[in-house]
């Protein structure tokens, strides 16, 4: 995994140097580091490089649904900025309606924002036009999976492993739904291959000890705990990662210290709050005002608005 995140912006950045008014090769190099800004890569850096990038794009192009999509990316992954998450990704698909992608991040974004039947529209509306995307069925599965469909969730799961069984993203996004779904052991079962095929990557690793500690599996995900550690000793390691498992723990209050550090980063990882990784930490007050800050949505139906953005989660 490691060589994905260094080459997915750089042939991108290549393109960009070799033709510097090529703005399709900017919107690439965005689009690749709000992506890997998920996927555990420093916000501060990924928000960095993927601002100046989608800076020039809108200069050289600003026509182009692509362009307007990777913006939609950055702004809802670095920014947290809803309104201009919705209105880049409208104004992609007004120029493209068929743009697969933007419709997949109008998905993500209202996940985000807790309404997520409008999530399951624009998930389905994108395997409409992408049948056979691992990837789309993916973003279905977490749709489904948020809305309370368990079954339609899990036969999701199930199309998603025929069409491409070891795709990284079917396998982390089946392993959310088996343990939303309260079906832990098949949780691990997924997470194990997920982590063992990305050359047990920080992002698969921290979703594998969550799922070791639902299971009810102490001693694996402690001594996954212990790798992520000793890894954050040599090199950046998203302190949520950590935070996931430690809840899965009932160590409570250590998960949220991470979590105050992924709040303090503006870590894309804290845009899906409603993700079965912060069950453990939903109930706890510290958990509602983060929710409330980010001006996402708990679950419960109630949204909650930006608040000072100085506070801490601690009580």
């Amino acid at each position: 995994m490691a060589s994905i995140r260094s080459s997915g912006p750089h042939f991108f950045e290549q393109a960009a140097r070799r033709d510097p008014n090529y703005a399709l090769a900017h919107a690439g190099v965005a689009e690749s580091y709000a992506s890997l800004g998920w996927y555990g890569f420093r916000p501060d850096e990924a928000r960095s490089k993927s601002r100046a990038a989608i800076t020039s794009a809108l200069a050289l192009d600003d026509s182009l649904a692509e362009v307007h999509a990777a913006a939609g990316l950055c702004h809802l992954w670095l920014q947290w900025d809803w309104p201009e998450t919705d209105r880049a990704l409208r104004t992609a698909i007004e120029l493209e309606p068929s743009h697969t992608r933007a419709k997949c991040w109008f998905a993500f974004l209202r996940m985000a924002q807790g309404r997520f039947s409008e999530a399951c529209t624009f998930a389905r509306e994108a395997q409409a036009l992408e049948l056979v995307s691992p990837y789309v069925s993916a973003i279905l599965m977490h749709a489904l999976m948020l809305d309370g469909s368990h079954s339609e969730a899990l036969a999701e799961v199930e199309r998603g492993r025929d069409l491409a069984p070891d795709s990284l993203h079917v396998l982390w996004s089946s392993g959310a739904a088996y343990g939303r779904a309260g079906l832990p052991d098949e949780a691990v079962a997924v997470l194990e291959r997920a982590a063992m095929l990305s050359n047990r990557d920080t992002y698969y690793l921290a979703w594998l000890g969550w799922a070791y500690g639902v299971a009810n599996l102490r001693e694996p995900a402690e001594s996954t705990l212990d790798e992520l550690q000793a890894r954050a000793g040599t090199a950046y390691v998203a302190p949520l990662f950590r935070s996931w498992i430690m809840g899965a723990l009932g160590r409570i209050d250590e998960a949220f210290d991470l979590l105050e550090e992924g709040y303090l980063e503006r870590s894309p990882l804290l845009t899906w709050l409603a993700f079965p990784v912060y069950d453990p930490l939903r109930n706890d007050v510290r958990f509602n005002d983060l929710s409330r800050r980010m001006s996402l949505i708990t679950g419960d139906g109630k949204e909650f608005w930006p608040g000072d953005s100085k506070q801490t989660l601690r009580p």
